[in-house]
């Protein structure tokens, strides 16, 4: 989130974070009213978030790209006890290495 909160309005974008204990239709209504472009999700919500983006319109449906941390919360592994959809269309760091290293 600290990357994003930075990263993202350099990148002449809007950040717009949605409170998780909302249910998936109050996520859905504010995610189509910012007219969402790309979605970051945590693990944890995402099946939360993939709930309120099937509630999208067919031809208003976003890219989401997944938020993994290296460690789960369990025991510091690097196993993931999650599973990832196939709808995400990549995860934040292969987002982030193909950003330019020399972006001032």
């Amino acid at each position: 989130m600290y990357e994003l909160h930075f990263g993202v309005p350099l990148s002449s974008s809007i950040l717009n974070s949605i409170n998780t204990h909302l249910d998936a239709r109050t996520i859905s209504v504010l995610l189509r009213h910012c007219e969402l472009k790309l979605l970051f999700v945590d693990t944890l919500p995402q099946s939360l978030a993939l709930e309120a983006i099937s509630l999208f319109p067919p031809n208003e449906s976003p890219r989401f790209s997944l938020i993994q941390d290296d460690y789960d919360d369990a025991g510091g592994s690097n196993s993931s006890p999650f599973t990832v959809d196939s709808r995400f269309c990549c995860k934040y760091e292969s987002l982030v290495e193909k950003g330019n290293p020399n972006f001032k």
